[in-house]
């Protein structure tokens, strides 16, 4: 690379160079699409009547107990409301904050080391690393680019207060830093960034400027952590509950392994060899670096390490939850500290710039194949997504009044799309997996996949009766297979009742007697009595399993007692009170011979009419288990 000496092509290669990094590295990402946890946040706007849904959806904690208005609800509100459901805005957006980051980044190197070549590797040793694939495909993980912006806006503010004096300066650098709270809940350490940028940067640390300038910002992260601890306690279960142990440790060495080379590196068929060679080189061209600065007298190096374990330590206790994504902020601190070594090394000449090329080449090595690889899987999986959830809105167009069944999903897919209920932002209902499909699908936890499992009996009724359409992934869209679907149906769908029934698919009519009202959505209404077939399973059964509502009004004048008769024999009885609306009975009954059919008798009394008719029970789902 030339030597920059002129103030104008310092600024150009500044400017251009992070723009044509990211185009580089992740334009595929602009091609993905949505996946896993974008979908639930896409079901949000539709949620919205009012001021009030506005801010209950904006400030209500969700997803582990988060309160990120900024990076999950208002970009997914904001662009939704814009664009539609059309995910090329988000990923713009993604790219354009990024391009921020990685500008301010090179900034904060130049104030840093006094070098415009370390200003230009800042941004570099950042964009490539392969920490960023996910938050850069995954709109979900916008939070991770978007709270860089914070930091480092919030940073820069204060760079140029130290410099100027000026205190509107600092005035702005603590509403960055307030309203980066709305964007990732790690931002409550930038108090430590700025005390340590005044330590080891500045040094112009005295007991006047701490409480003056980080005292306020210290006061206010350690509220925040008070507020949000009442509001979202920590969790004591589940992968998002800490661990303070030494299980913290082995996730600083791995998150320290990963930022330098990535956790996937192995598994797109690199060579462990190669990997632990990469570490100790580049681990001993640090070491060195740092002996060299020490001996110096100069800390400006220890800015970078800062950096990198302020935003690192909140998640090292997050022991069921390690990924490499959590490495988006805390790699700018490498960066820098990489960047500085660099600067350093091109400085001195002679032998110093060989042996900085040395380890800044290896880290490349191994960062951007899997950074391009792993871009273009994360995209090719998302595609895969839009496959499923567009061909199946545009089935429902065509089919409106018909259950749609979808055939050849894989697990992956499955897991990506339906398990997060992918089809509600889309407004598409009554869509079912087959039978086939059904068996081999591993959902990941805690995904149940019953909700989307359609019995052979009720595939194969409502073939007969043209109530179904079956569709099936064909490379980049779905085919209608009904037709060849329904000519082996027979043969291979036994005609039986299922061990459970679905009350909202207007596909179960054919287990059912007298009783029901039509479907409405995901439930049926019951008259006083109410009669339907299911079957035992084949490993027996001993709980008959009912989820159903009852309104509240009708609650409020009184209980609801229900008796479960299993062949006109009592079975089991119970009572559904005020203020449990909704309700789930899991009634130990007598044990059932296994695979055998049974009729079952639900009564319920008292009963109230409306419109001149009989009404009961709300009932969604009803099963027989063991």
């Amino acid at each position: 690379m030339p030597p920059l000496t002129s103030r104008g092509s310092a600024r150009y290669f500044l400017f251009v160079l992070p723009l044509v990094l990211l185009l580089l590295l992740y334009h595929p990402a602009l091609q993905a699409w949505f996946v896993d946890d974008d979908f639930a946040w896409l079901t949000l706007l539709s949620r919205i009547h009012g001021f009030r849904d506005f801010l209950h959806a904006m400030f209500v904690p969700m997803a582990q107990g988060t309160i990120r208005p900024w990076s999950d609800r208002g970009y997914f509100l904001l662009l939704q409301f814009l664009f539609g459901p059309e995910s090329l805005p988000f990923h713009l957006t993604t790219m354009i904050t990024a391009l921020a980051d990685a500008w301010m980044l090179a900034w904060v190197a130049h104030r840093m080391t006094g070098s415009r070549f370390a200003a230009l590797f800042a941004p570099l040793l950042w964009l490539a690393n392969a920490a960023l694939v996910l938050p850069m495909g995954w709109s979900s993980a916008y939070d991770q680019i978007q709270c860089c912006a914070f930091l480092l806006g919030a940073l820069s503010l204060y760079i140029r207060y130290l410099e100027t004096g000026n205190r509107r300066l600092w005035w702005c650098q603590l509403a960055v830093f307030v309203l980066g709270f709305g964007s990732l809940e790690i931002n409550v350490v930038y108090p430590v960034i700025a005390a340590a940028w005044l330590v080891f940067v500045s040094r112009a640390a005295s007991r006047k400027v701490f409480a003056r300038d980080i005292a306020p910002l210290a006061a206010i992260s350690l509220s925040y952590f008070i507020l949000h601890q009442s509001a979202t306690p920590v969790p004591r279960t589940g992968p998002y509950a800490p661990h303070f142990d030494t299980s913290t440790l082995r996730s600083l060495g791995l998150y320290l392994r990963w930022s330098v080379v990535p956790e996937p590196f192995e598994r797109f068929g690199y060579s462990g060899t190669t990997a632990i060679a990469v570490l100790v080189i580049v681990a001993v061209f640090l070491v060195a670096f740092a002996g060299f600065e020490l001996h110096k007298r100069q800390t400006g190096f220890l800015f970078g390490g800062s950096w990198y374990l302020a935003t690192l330590l909140p998640v090292l206790p997050l022991a069921e939850h390690r990924s490499d994504y959590y490495l988006a902020l805390p790699t700018i601190g490498l960066a820098l500290t990489g960047a500085q070594a660099i600067g350093r090394a091109w400085e001195a000449r002679g032998s110093a710039r060989v042996f900085a090329w040395i380890p800044v080449c290896l880290y490349l090595y191994v960062n951007i194949p899997i950074v391009r690889a792993e871009t273009q899987w994360w995209t090719d999986r998302s595609l895969e997504a839009r496959t499923l959830v567009l061909g199946t809105a545009a089935a429902r167009k065509t089919h409106p009044n018909t259950t749609i069944v979808l055939d050849g999903v894989s697990s992956d897919l499955f897991n990506t799309t339906l398990r997060h209920r992918a089809l509600i932002p889309f407004a598409v209902e009554n869509v079912y997996l087959s039978p086939k499909s059904a068996a081999g699908v591993h959902p990941e936890p805690p995904a149940n996949i019953t909700a989307v499992r359609l019995d052979a009996g009720s595939l194969l009724h409502g073939l007969s009766e043209g109530k179904v359409v079956v569709y099936s992934i064909s490379g980049d869209h779905l085919r209608n297979i009904t037709s060849d679907y329904s000519r082996n149906a027979a043969s291979r769908l036994p005609d039986r009742e299922p061990a459970r029934i679905d009350l909202g698919n207007p596909l179960s009519s054919w287990l059912l007697g007298a009783g029901w009202s039509p479907p409405d959505i995901d439930s049926r209404w019951t008259a006083a009595r109410a009669t339907l077939r299911l079957r035992v399973p084949a490993e027996g059964g001993s709980q008959i399993v009912l989820d159903g509502y009852c309104p509240p009004e009708e609650l409020a004048q009184g209980p609801r007692h229900l008796t479960v008769m299993i062949d006109g024999v009592v079975a089991a009885e119970t009572d559904i009170r005020g203020p449990e609306s909704e309700f789930h009975r899991e009634l130990s009954v007598t044990s059932l011979p296994p695979g055998r059919p049974v009729e079952l008798d639900l009564r319920i009394s008292p009963v109230f009419r409306h419109d001149g008719k009989e009404l009961g029970l709300v009932f969604n789902t009803i099963s027989i288990q063991r």
